[in-house]
């Protein structure tokens, strides 16, 4: 099988320009607060075009918008992240809901609104949630509308699907991805076609490497091409110049 592994970090930032020169994947959290200035849409594509096609973009909701509350204010913060998607040509939509947002009717409805407001083309949108929802009942929502769950690998069930964003969290003070953490992930993630990968480690970019010399000699590959990762970047709307 076919594996395509984007792994980036949760933990650096810098010159879009100079991470792109070695990683491929970036996490751009989209607050919807100033992006009615006219030349955020160009700031987006300018980004766009300042990068390999390779690079991909992930458009992470801010944390306003992901508190789902209904209003004036969320319908353009949601407008803000379609654009920002769109100019980014972003793979990923990300939404990473609060434990303040329950399991409850309301904000299953809002949640379903939120996944069907995303074209499927060639955008995967992805939920991460906190708090009380239970890994079963957050894959069964995301199965309904063809949302991907974002989990820790070395700590939750993945979903059935041939896409997955992961976080990989180390543990301890050192924050150190041992090989055997490296083994569990990469065992749990082998049947997947694309793979989007933050590390939340004290030197992920040795981290990346590590884990591109683990994918490349699994077994699981089954042959398949393994396309080289490059690491990740958090940027923010508001860091735009």
């Amino acid at each position: 099988m076919l594996t395509r592994y984007y792994v980036g970090t949760t933990h650096v930032r810098g010159k879009l320009e100079n991470y792109a020169q070695r990683f491929d994947f970036a996490e751009l959290v989209v607050s919807g607060e100033a992006s009615d200035k006219p030349t955020n849409e160009r700031t987006y594509k300018r980004w766009r075009k300042s990068v390999p096609a390779s690079f991909q973009f992930a458009v992470v909701a801010g944390p306003a918008l992901s508190a789902l509350e209904p209003g004036g204010a969320y319908t353009r913060r949601l407008a803000a992240m379609k654009l920002a998607v769109d100019a980014l040509e972003a793979r990923c939509v990300v939404l990473r809901t609060p434990p303040a947002v329950r399991p409850t009717m309301p904000n299953r409805r809002a949640l379903s609104e939120f996944f069907e407001a995303f074209p499927r083309d060639v955008t995967h949108v992805v939920w991460e949630p906190s708090g009380l929802w239970e890994i079963d009942d957050a894959l069964s929502l995301g199965r309904t509308h063809r949302a991907v769950i974002a989990v820790d690998p070395l700590r939750d069930r993945l979903g059935a699907g041939q896409v997955a964003y992961v976080c990989v969290r180390a543990l301890g003070e050192q924050r150190t991805l041992t090989d055997t953490m490296l083994k569990r992930a990469q065992t749990a993630l082998a049947q997947k076609r694309e793979v989007f990968v933050l590390l939340e480690t004290k030197k992920p970019v040795t981290d990346r490497k590590r884990w591109m010399q683990a994918a490349q000699s699994a077994d699981a590959l089954d042959g398949g091409r393994l396309v080289r990762p490059r690491g990740g970047l958090l940027v923010t709307d508001d860091e735009q110049e």
